[in-house]
């Protein structure tokens, strides 16, 4: 988790240092990807793990599943 939060800080820093005077309105995008990813690790009741990333996602999908079979 917090290698992906690295990347995701990094990656944004570069592209405001290299883009960001010409294409500001991106960078509102890439913020909003950054806080939703802040938001997943608040609510998300697993470990920090690569595993626990991958349980977050999976565990919605079948409890979707479920419900549509009921």
């Amino acid at each position: 988790m917090k290698y992906v939060t690295n990347l995701l800080l990094v990656g944004i820093a570069a592209y405001s240092a290299l883009y960001g005077v010409t294409y500001a309105y991106q960078l509102h995008h890439l913020v909003n990807i950054l806080a939703a990813w802040f938001v997943a690790i608040h609510f998300s009741g697993t470990r920090p793990t690569v595993a626990g990333l991958l349980e977050i996602f999976t565990d919605d999908l079948e409890e979707g599943e479920k419900k549509r079979h009921q």
